[in-house]
């Protein structure tokens, strides 16, 4: 499995306060058998207590200490940009990071309310050549109370990131309730962890989503979200692929883009 968005650096968001948790949390990935994660810190965390310099070193150390305790899970860096009127502008500086240097950018919208400029700034960071991937949609008030405007997001070429922990009804029922409504609508591209504990709800662990997602709709789905397609954002695979997942239990066929 490959992980998109975690919060497993330590010290410099909500994530874990010391370097012991974030190896703990790391070891528990591994052994739940992830691939490679992904750390994306709060931009407004990063920028406004540190540096993009520091989260490097960071970085640096982090993976240097996992080779020390052999623990063997590949790190990459990213961050989860908030949407706001400079977004596309922070991108171009480097100041706001895209997931593993890719034109793929992981972008949360606010957990409430719906500011006027969402549409533009996301337009705007398209014409800019990166591809938004919306940040645990599932889990927030726009959605939740006007679930087609996720179709118009993925139909202008935007990607999806569910946590895994909505699945498993761990974010609350109206969390769980859309996450099923989407899968079946084909409109679930990836599961992430967005760790933040090495254990708990928050803990890096996507197997149990992944055994209920296989167990409803089949183990080639789950690998489809839970390894092929975050595997392939990591990898900035081409934005021109296009196919096609027949879903079971569901008539009819249903379209997944990557634009």
């Amino acid at each position: 499995m490959y992980d998109i968005h975690s919060h497993i650096l330590p010290n410099i968001d909500d994530g874990p306060p010391e370097m012991e948790h974030s190896l703990a949390m790391a070891l528990a990935s591994k052994k739940d058998g992830t691939i490679k994660m992904i750390c994306t810190p709060h931009h407004k965390d990063v920028i406004e207590n540190h540096s993009i310099s520091k989260l490097n070193q960071l970085v640096a150390q982090f993976k240097s200490r996992l080779k020390d305790e052999e623990i063997d899970l590949e790190i990459g860096l990213g961050m989860e940009n908030h949407i706001n009127l400079d977004l596309p502008e922070t991108l171009s500086k480097g100041t706001s990071l895209t997931i593993n240097r890719t034109k793929y950018v992981l972008i949360e919208l606010p957990f409430f309310g719906k500011p006027n400029y969402i549409e533009k700034i996301l337009f705007d960071v398209q014409l800019e050549g990166y591809i938004p991937v919306l940040a645990h949609p599932e889990r927030l008030e726009l959605f939740q109370n006007t679930p087609t405007i996720l179709n118009d997001f993925v139909d202008r070429g935007m990607l999806t990131q569910f946590t895994a922990g909505s699945i498993l009804g761990l974010f609350g029922r109206k969390a769980k309730i859309l996450t099923e409504k989407y899968l079946k609508s084909g409109l679930v591209h990836t599961f992430a962890s967005d760790t933040h504990t090495p254990t708990g709800p928050r803990s890096p662990i996507l197997s149990t989503a992944f055994n209920n997602i296989s167990n409803s709709y089949g183990q080639d789905i789950a690998l489809t979200m839970f390894s092929t397609n975050p595997k392939s954002i990591i990898e900035g695979t081409s934005d021109t692929a296009e196919f096609t997942i027949s879903m079971p239990k569901h008539k009819g066929k249903i379209n997944w883009k990557f634009w």
